[in-house]
C-alpha cells in the first residue's frame, strides 16, 4: 500500500469519538491504521502554542487515547530526546507522533513489526529495535522541528540538530 494512501482527509473528532468509547486492547489495536493520518496530520502543522485548532486538537487526543492503550506497540518515553524536552507535555506528544508514525508505517508501509522485548543479560535501552526506534523517531521529529514547528529550539535540540544536520545523530544520543 502506498503512503498516498494514508493521506487522506480524516474526520479526527469522529476518531476520537469512537476511541474514547474503546474499552478493550484489541479496540485500541484495530484503528493502528488509522492512526497513520493522524501522526501526520500532527507533524504538518506548527507546533501548537496556545490552543490547537479542532482538527490537530482531535488529532492529539486520538494518539494520546491510543498511544496509552494499544498492546501492539511500545511508545518509548525515555531517551535524549524526550530529556531534551524538558518535561514539556506537548513537545513530548510531538516526539511520541514521530515515534507512532515510525513504528506505523514501518509496520502498514514497510511490512516489518517492531516491538522490543525485555531479554535476559541486555539492558532494554541497548536492544536493536530500541535504538532504532529512539534513533527514527528522532529523526522524525527533529526534521518536524526545524521545517514545520515554528519554535525556537532550546539549547538541547540545537545540539540534536547539529548533530542530526551533520550525520551523528546516532554519537549523539546513545554516547
Amino acid at each position: 500500500m502506498a503512503l498516498v494512501n494514508f493521506c487522506v482527509a480524516q474526520d479526527f473528532e469522529e476518531l476520537y469519538n469512537r476511541v474514547s468509547k474503546f474499552d478493550s486492547f484489541e479496540q485500541f489495536d484495530s484503528v493502528d491504521e488509522e492512526m497513520i493520518p493522524v501522526m501526520n496530520h500532527i507533524l504538518s502543522v506548527p507546533f501548537p502554542k496556545s490552543k490547537p485548532d479542532k482538527e490537530t486538537y482531535f488529532a492529539l487526543k486520538s494518539m494520546l487515547a491510543w498511544m496509552n492503550n494499544t498492546t501492539s506497540y511500545k511508545i518509548l518515553i525515555f531517551g535524549k530526546i524526550v530529556e531534551g524536552t524538558k518535561g514539556d507535555k506537548l513537545m513530548q506528544n510531538m516526539f511520541m507522533a514521530a515515534m507512532g508514525k515510525f513504528l506505523l508505517e514501518e509496520r502498514y508501509v514497510n511490512g516489518r513489526h517492531i516491538f522490543p522485548e525485555k531479554q535476559p543479560n541486555v539492558q532494554f535501552m541497548d536492544l536493536p529495535e530500541v535504538r532504532e526506534t529512539l534513533l527514527e523517531s528522532a529523526k522524525i521529529f527533529l526534521d518536524y522541528l526545524e521545517n514545520t514547528s515554528q519554535v525556537k529550539p532550546n539549547k538541547e535540540f540545537k545540539k540534536a540538530l547539529k548533530a542530526h544536520n551533520s550525520g551523528t545523530l546516532e554519537s549523539y544520543m546513545f554516547e
